[in-house]
């Protein structure tokens, strides 16, 4: 008594990439059950397209369906379903449960199995592994040596590949590429433009997208979101709810973290630190073992090295609009320099200006603090030094008038 479950019948054939391949007919009655559907296919039944009985197993319940075509070395095994104009070619392998439909393209060495399932115009190819409850549809690809499994979902036009590996409940789609030995875990989220590249990981809620780039052995992890056309790399780490956007860099060994924000076209890099609520933008510069924290904000064309840790929280006011500091600081150092030599002349003058004066430099003091500190390095452009040098003189009256 025969235990095959179908036949090829020699007289429904088609030619199809130079390859004749022949329709299967059940040979009984059996239950296909994969993860994307179940289906009974009944005794006498048309199936799909082999090219010889090598390319789909008698034994287990897997089925070829409707215009699926299964050629060359390729094998469908166990409970796996190829359906619809779906395609199975060269050495590719699908097994376990898993469920090829659509037009989607396995080929190449590739393999398939587990409760995976692609479809829509999705290619895996190379060396690719799809295993798991991983799922990869519309024009995605997967190539090289990648790995997709668990529940990951690769999606879009997004592409993986290399020895990349997507795990977890990730998500990429969009245009977004992870490659080389990138890994994509947990709950992560790779979309739009973003690339994942070389060493890099991203995982735990951490989100990359729009035109982001994460490289070498960078890692961005527990909530971070990396978007823009901010670049990670070296051995940079972003993580617990930090946000790097616009042009920022990171790099080096630099920690973003703490829900700190770095954005515009800040760099932050060596073993420099960002945390707790700072905010760096503009075209500051954090690095060396610098370390910004508290509520501190560092912006326009400063630069913090060295071992210098700032947690005043307040802005860093070196580091603000420098011409409208200047308006702001030029009248009042003028007025202090005038109201100075009033006083030395004995001149009359109203009671309490001066003080009003000081008070309204004192909101200053912080800028004055930044710019003395031998632990910063600042690039000084005229209006900086004439600000500086405007303060100190301011200062200098003073101390003079208390005397």
């Amino acid at each position: 008594m025969s235990t095959k479950k179908y036949e090829i019948v020699k007289s429904e054939s088609i030619v199809h990439k130079g390859r004749t391949l022949y329709r299967i007919k059940a040979l009984k009655t059996f239950c296909v059950a994969c993860t994307a559907m179940s289906i009974v296919v009944k005794k006498g039944e048309l199936g799909g397209f082999v090219e010889s009985e090598n390319n789909l197993s008698q034994e287990g319940t897997c089925w070829i369906y409707c215009e699926a075509k299964v050629y060359g070395d390729a094998k469908v095994s166990d409970g796996a379903f190829v359906y619809n104009t779906a395609e199975v070619f060269y050495n590719a392998k699908i097994y376990g449960k898993a469920c090829i439909f659509d037009n989607a393209k396995i080929y190449g060495d590739a393999k398939v199995y587990g409760d995976a399932h692609v479809c829509g115009n999705a290619e895996i190819c190379g060396y690719a592994r799809i295993f798991d409850d991983a799922k990869i549809y519309l024009d995605a690809k997967i190539y090289g040596r990648a790995c997709v499994c668990d529940n990951a979902e690769v999606f879009d036009f997004s592409e993986v590949y290399g020895d990349a590996k997507v795990c977890g409940k990730a998500r990429v789609y969009g245009k977004a590429k992870v490659c080389n030995f990138a890994k994509i875990l947990d709950n992560a989220q790779v979309y739009d433009n973003a690339k994942i590249q070389n060493n890099a990981v991203v995982r735990k809620n951490a989100g990359v997208f729009d035109k982001a780039e994460i490289c070498d052995n960078a890692l961005v992890d527990d909530n971070a979101l990396i978007c823009d056309d901010a670049r990670i790399y070296g051995f940079a780490k972003i993580f617990n709810k930090a946000i790097v956007y616009g042009n920022a860099k990171v790099y080096g060994n630099a920690q973003i973290f703490g829900k700190a924000k770095v954005y515009g076209n800040a760099e932050v890099y060596e073993n420099a630190a960002i945390f707790d609520y700072a905010f760096i933008f503009g075209d500051a510069k954090v690095f060396s073992n610098a370390k910004i924290f508290g509520t501190t904000w560092l912006y326009c064309a400063a630069k913090i090295g060295d071992k210098l840790s700032l947690n005043k929280g307040k802005y860093i006011f070196a580091t603000l609009n420098i011409d409208e500091t200047l308006s702001e600081i030029e009248p009042i150092c003028y007025k202090i320099s005038f109201a100075v030599r009033v006083i030395e002349l004995k001149l009359p003058i109203e009671q309490g200006y001066i003080e009003s004066l000081v008070s309204e430099l004192a909101k200053y003091d912080e800028l004055i603090d930044y710019f003395h500190s031998n632990e910063c390095e600042i690039i000084f452009t005229p209006n900086e030094n004439k600000i500086y040098k405007l303060l100190l003189q301011s200062k200098q009256n003073i101390e003079n008038f208390y005397k």
